[in-house]
């Protein structure tokens, strides 16, 4: 009895027991009333849960095998699960493989029991449920109370296939596997071995086609069959009765034919005046008697001559023979015309042998074999050598002649090797007359009257000179090559001179020449070659008014950045707008440079600048009102910048010179600039003023570090004035 059935039953003994307890006075109308509620009860409770369980329970009973007579009419009301179900509970069907899953009742509600059956695809065949259902029983049932999955699992049909091969072969299969799938095809190729062939198929596949397809819709068993092949053997004489062909032994199949691999013996036998020559068709060959492997169809010719005669010729010396007509053999009775062909440079003789005497050409008529011999002799060629100029050197020849020769005299196509030696002080220039190129040994092939001369000339000598590294500067020689092909003649002495460019300094000589003297000397006694070596450095143009008349503060300048291991290079200031700074790291302008020649150089240029002419300050827009305080040895540092490099850790008032000298300032700054000192008792006029790069000048920005130093009398500086110039140096040059 299942938990509905259970619940009615309790339902109906009650109201039973309540009709049996009533007392008798009871009457008819309480007895209805009672009716009245408890059918109304049920009513309620019923349309209350039909929403959410009744179609289940429906369904449940409408499946059911026996409906229990208490049921009827009640379909719509389900029994109650185990536990109660999950309202809105789903059944979702997983499928692996090729198939489908039936549901019953389809779609399921929350708490039915749903029957799943699970249907195959063709070639498919179900393996089993999976996830919340488990087991191999096919269909299965499964409670829908909460969310559930069930996965059904499907594989594919195999079968296997089965070849026997009957006789000597064998079978491919494509593919070649264990089992194969439902509808597979294979493909079954029959592969006789040598001497057999393949008559058919049999079992699941006919046919005499060697290859078959066979769709695997079930086990498949084939056979293969094969059997020994015959084949014919057709002989034949050309040309016709001049021989006969003997065969042995006779055929051992079907009467007319020979099994495979049977070797059969064939003998020629000629006519009278023939001579058998070779066979031909299935055989290549001249041996007699023969023998031939039966390894497929044979077709035989047994070929027949004439009797034939040989001619062999002999050459002694340098020739040929010219033979017509020119033949292997010749017939008996026939004739030949030969003719001696001396080699270039060579005379004929007379013949020997089977023909004699010095007609040429001579006939010879052939009664047997023949051998005849031509002898042939050389012409022996002078070849003459000359040196120029006389005392040039010399030549040798090897070999000094050919055999049976007299010295110098060689058999034609005979080859020469002639040497040029030259003498003391001469080089090989080249050959002329029967010989050229300019290789001192070359080789003459003879083929009449020979004359060569070997050309010297005076020896010279290359010299290579290279810069390291590649555009560090430049190497000057003197005097210029004075030998063809830009070469220097034998003891020849080249100075050489070297200039570094911006950023080097010379630092030796390596190669032929040594030392570091930027000026040396090269003696020319053979192939030279000379490397001037350069080393990195920091180069700093210092502008000055003339460079062959330095002022003492232009030379305290030079010094003091000579003593910070710069490299200077001295620039006169008329030449300012054509020169190229490029590999300069600082340019300094001193205060000798006139403002106005020297205009507005370097103003825009990404190499940091150091100004001291302060006439310059407007056009390098540094500042502008230039002046000067004279008689004077002290400077007032910028309290707000003295920690800045450029301050050289002074502060207050500064003495910079050990006498009285004259300082330049400058005004109206650009925002972007650092004062650093301020002419005496002057706050608004700049002795000392920097500008990092990028900051804002006067107009525009500065393209690189540019710094105002107005302290004039350089050659007067002392300890402080030296390291304030120090400071706007090394500042200029850092990161």
């Amino acid at each position: 009895m299942n938990q509905y059935q259970y619940q009615q039953s309790n339902k109906r003994e009650g109201l039973q027991k309540k009709d049996n307890g009533r007392q008798a006075g009871q009457g008819i109308l309480e007895y209805m009333i009672i009716i009245a509620l408890v059918g109304l009860a049920i009513v309620v409770i019923v349309n209350l849960m039909q929403p959410v369980i009744g179609n289940v329970f429906s369904n449940f009973v409408e499946r059911a095998r026996v409906a229990p007579p208490e049921l009827v009419g009640f379909t719509r009301v389900p029994p109650g699960p185990t536990n109660t179900p999950v309202p809105g509970s789903t059944l979702t069907i997983v499928i692996n493989g090729q198939g489908t899953v039936t549901k019953n009742p389809d779609p399921p509600q929350p708490g039915n029991w749903v029957t799943l059956t699970a249907v195959p695809a063709p070639g498919w065949v179900f393996a089993g449920w999976g996830d919340d259902l488990s087991g191999t029983n096919n269909p299965a049932a499964i409670l829908l109370d909460t969310d559930k999955t069930v996965s059904a699992l499907f594989v594919e049909q195999t079968f296997t296939l089965t070849v026997n091969v009957i006789g000597n072969g064998s079978v491919t299969i494509t593919p070649n596997q264990a089992s194969y799938n439902n509808g597979t095809v294979v493909t079954l190729q029959a592969v006789p071995t040598s001497g057999f062939v393949f008559i058919t198929w049999a079992g699941d596949l006919t046919g005499s086609a060697a290859t078959q397809q066979l769709t695997m819709n079930s086990d498949k068993n084939v056979q293969a069959i094969f059997q020994v092949s015959c084949y014919p053997l057709t002989t034949a004489v050309s040309p016709a009765n001049w021989g006969t062909v003997n065969v042995s032994p006779a055929p051992n199949c079907d009467g007319n034919r020979y099994t495979h691999g049977t070797v059969v013996t064939l003998a020629a036998t000629p006519a009278t005046g023939r001579l058998f020559s070779e066979w031909s068709g299935s055989l290549s060959a001249t041996s007699n008697p023969i023998n031939l492997a039966m390894l497929g169809p044979r077709s035989v010719t047994a070929n027949f001559l004439l009797q034939q005669f040989t001619l062999t010729t002999n050459v002694v010396g340098n020739g040929t023979i010219s033979v017509s007509p020119n033949a292997t053999t010749y017939p008996w009775g026939s004739t030949a015309q030969l003719t001696a062909v001396p080699n270039p440079g060579v005379i004929f003789l007379g013949w020997s042998g089977d023909l004699t005497g010095t007609a040429n050409p001579a006939t010879l008529t052939f009664d047997s074999n023949k051998t005849v011999t031509a002898s042939f002799q050389n012409i022996c060629y002078p070849l003459t050598t000359a040196v120029s100029p006389i005392n040039g050197g010399n030549v040798t020849m090897t070999p000094s002649s050919s055999p049976g020769c007299n010295p110098n005299h060689y058999h034609y196509n005979q080859a020469v090797t002639l040497t040029a030696n030259p003498a003391t002080g001469y080089s090989f220039s080249n050959w002329s007359g029967g010989a050229s190129g300019t290789n001192a040994t070359t080789t003459v092939t003879i083929q009449g009257n020979t004359s060569v001369t070997a050309n010297f000339q005076p020896l010279c000598y290359p010299l290579t000179i290279s810069v390291n590294p590649n555009g560090a500067g430049t190497i000057n020689a003197s005097p210029a090559p004075n030998c063809a092909g830009n070469t220097y003649a034998h003891n020849t002495v080249v100075n050489l001179t070297a200039s570094a460019n911006l950023g080097y300094a010379f630092a030796n000589w390596s190669g032929a020449a040594s030392g570091s003297s930027s000026s040396t000397s090269v003696t020319i006694t053979g192939a030279a070659s000379v490397t001037g070596n350069f080393t990195p450095v920091t180069s700093v143009l210092l502008i000055v008014g003339n460079p062959s008349s330095l002022t003492t503060a232009d030379t305290a300048i030079r010094n003091r950045l000579q003593a910070l291991n710069l490299d200077v290079r001295l620039v006169d200031d008329n030449n300012v707008g054509s020169y190229n700074p490029t590999g300069a790291a600082l340019i300094v302008v001193a205060p000798s440079v006139n403002a106005t020649t020297y205009g507005s150089a370097f103003n825009n240029t990404a190499i940091p600048l150091i100004l001291m002419q302060r006439n310059l300050a407007s056009n390098l827009r540094l500042g502008s009102n230039p002046g000067n305080i004279t008689n004077i040895t002290e400077i007032d540092m910028v309290s707000t910048n003295s920690s800045h490099p450029l301050a050289a850790g002074r502060s207050g008032r500064t003495a910079v010179y050990n006498s009285n000298g004259t300082t330049g300032d400058i005004r109206n700054l650009g925002s972007g600039a650092l004062p650093i000192a301020y002419a005496r008792g002057q706050t608004s006029r700049f002795t000392i003023v920097g500008y990092p790069a990028g900051a804002a000048m006067t107009s525009g920005t500065a393209p690189a570090k540019r710094v105002g130093f107005f302290l004039e009398f350089a050659n007067t500086y002392n300890t402080n004035g030296g390291a304030l110039f120090d400071a706007a140096v090394n500042w200029s040059l850092s990161n």
